[in-house]
């Protein structure tokens, strides 16, 4: 669960400097702020889904990974 937190944070911190950067008059900048603001998306989106898919084997305490899971079925 505390990885969930630090994902979350660092997401927000990466959209909070993308959005800070956007703004700004040299365009150096500004493109690395757009990328920042993608990639707060693509960590929130990876949050996301490690805590719904990722973690499978780990809920069901047999510490068996997704994709396993996957191959059997």
């Amino acid at each position: 669960m505390w990885k969930l937190s630090i994902g979350v944070i660092v997401g927000g911190i990466l959209f909070a400097l993308g959005l800070w950067g956007t703004h700004s008059e040299d365009t150096v900048i500004s493109i690395a702020g757009w990328v920042g603001t993608f990639a707060s998306f693509a960590m929130w989106l990876w949050v996301i889904w490690w805590a719904a898919v990722g973690n499978i084997g780990q809920v069901r305490g047999s510490g068996v990974s997704a994709l396993s899971i996957k191959q059997a079925a």
